[in-house]
């Protein structure tokens, strides 16, 4: 799944299949955790939120576009679901330096079991 929109109000929109294992899993428990990553920067975040499950035509059109074609018959396929993410908070980690200062630094803490500063992280709250 690949985030579709994010709103002034930091909710996350995505769309699947209603059929899909993620939608199962959303219905099991509303509790979500997506992550998101950057491995140039070696920047992640995750994000812990409640999820809905919404069903109407005019969100999907504000969602969709030509490349879910090849998942979804367009905006009147019967499958089409769009998943709303609410947040309440998140975690952020962000490496202080570049990577190969990063590994070496990992390195010395794992040979003399110390713990390596090498990354920003906190959360954040919504």
């Amino acid at each position: 799944m690949s985030t579709k929109r994010v709103d002034d109000d930091g909710s996350i929109w995505f769309l699947s299949g209603q059929d899909s294992t993620h939608n199962a899993n959303i219905l099991r428990n509303l509790a979500v955790q997506p992550q998101y990553s950057d491995s140039k920067s070696m920047s992640f975040l995750i994000i812990y939120g409640q999820t809905l499950v919404f069903t109407e035509r005019p969100i999907f059109e504000s969602l969709y576009e030509k490349s879910y074609d090849t998942c979804f018959d367009g905006v009147e396929d019967p499958n089409l679901s769009a998943a709303k993410v609410i947040p309440h908070t998140a975690h952020y980690c962000e490496i202080k330096e570049d990577k190969l200062a990063a590994l070496l630094k990992m390195g010395i803490a794992a040979a003399t079991d110390s713990e390596a500063d090498i990354a920003e992280h906190g959360n954040l709250y919504f």
